[in-house]
């Protein structure tokens, strides 16, 4: 079994990629994250994963079978996992990498100082109601999140496709009042829909 690999954690209230890490140690370097991660962010996220009683699913997300080509493999993976909105809590990851201890301590700072600012964010957005500040997918998103349900439960609650649950996230679909109302319903809200005057 190849032990060079490119790994990710992923939350699994969510099914959402939370870390990308790279090893040479097979699977063993994933698993090293559970009891202590050199990242604090996402110690942070594993200690709130255990207070519901969760851990995080390890996925191989590619088996690289020359090691030096690791870096610029896990770079690839948090460009695109990034791009496809997976909120990672990996340390920016530069072309020229460094790993001083002093420039990784600073970016960690920066991120976790970011971090902050878009839970608040986060959680003022959510306690507005949906207007021209938000859209329909993002409401949804936000509100699952809060609520620490999958893409795949709401689905079975609603009774609305996961498909078309995930392109409404996405803001890709068209979908009936019934269906958005299914979905709000679900979350706790409501949907009023007035006459123009």
């Amino acid at each position: 079994m190849n032990k060079n690999i490119i790994y990710g954690l992923k939350d699994p209230r969510t099914d959402e990629y939370k870390y990308v890490g790279k090893s040479i140690n097979g699977i063993e370097r994933a698993k090293s994250h559970l009891s202590h991660s050199h990242n604090p962010l996402v110690c942070e996220w594993i200690r709130e994963l255990r207070e519901y009683n969760y851990t995080p699913n390890i996925i191989v997300l590619e088996n690289v079978s020359d090691w030096t080509q690791l870096v610029d493999k896990e770079k690839y993976w948090v460009g695109k996992l990034t791009e496809e909105d997976h909120d990672l809590l990996n340390v920016l990851i530069t072309d020229s990498y460094d790993n001083s201890i002093e420039i990784y301590n600073k970016k960690l700072r920066e991120q976790i100082e970011e971090r902050g600012k878009i839970l608040d964010e986060k959680l003022n957005k959510s306690l507005m109601q949906f207007g021209d500040e938000s859209n329909l997918g993002d409401l949804i998103k936000r509100r699952r999140k809060m609520l620490h349900i999958t893409q795949e439960e709401l689905s079975n609650v609603s009774g609305v496709g996961l498909h078309t649950i995930k392109r409404i996230e996405l803001n890709n679909a068209n979908p009936t009042i019934n269906t958005v109302m299914k979905i709000l319903d679900m979350l706790g809200y409501e949907l009023f829909i007035n006459l123009k005057s």
